[in-house]
């Protein structure tokens, strides 16, 4: 490939001409990184790079690769949006992050941290590695905003959680039981 690896997986416009779009990118180590792109009256600012969670690897946002990637967006008013997705820890697990704009200013990424029972081992072997998502979010409001993700558990099963961001900051994760009569429904 000749040129840069550029890739939108997120874009939310609140009025004409008053857009975000997020995504990722091959910085030039090579190294997956995400990205914000802001559309103000009509014009696009250059990307601002969207810095993960403190235990990331170089390569965090490798969509191309081994996973991680911004999944969603939400946006209730200009410059105030949420961003949602996984990225990949120093030992390779894959993990949920959850992205706060306010008032035009990205926040670092935090962890989605999920339930005790998730897969979550310690370095990459032979039983595989840990895995969690936050594909979609929704904001009524600034710094009001719901997100759905799933994780692995030590069981192998895969269980649904619910994050709410609520006066700007993220609550703890809430488990989503299914159905009654569910496969594997050994839910508390």
């Amino acid at each position: 490939f000749g040129g840069p690896q550029v890739s939108i997986t997120g874009l939310q416009c609140v009025s004409p001409g008053n857009c975000t779009s997020a995504g990722d990118y091959y910085d030039g180590l090579g190294h997956g990184q995400a990205v914000a792109w802001t559309e103000t009256s009509g014009r696009w600012a250059r990307g601002v790079r969207l810095r993960p969670p403190p235990n990331a690897a170089p390569n965090a946002f490798d969509s191309y690769g081994a996973g991680g990637n911004i999944t969603s967006l939400s946006c209730p008013t200009v410059g105030n949006c949420a961003a949602v997705g996984d990225y990949l820890d120093r030992i390779g697990n894959v993990r949920g992050v959850l992205f706060t704009e306010r008032n035009g200013r990205w926040s670092h990424g935090i962890e989605a941290k999920m339930p005790s029972d998730r897969f979550d081992p310690p370095s990459r072997g032979p039983n595989g590695k840990g895995y969690a998502s936050v594909p979609a979010v929704s904001c009524v409001s600034q710094g009001d905003c719901v997100a759905i993700g799933y994780y692995l558990t030590h069981h192998g099963a895969v269980r649904a959680v619910m994050f709410t961001e609520s006066n700007g900051s993220w609550e703890p994760v809430k488990p989503v039981a299914p159905p009654a009569g569910s496969a594997g429904g050994d839910y508390q």
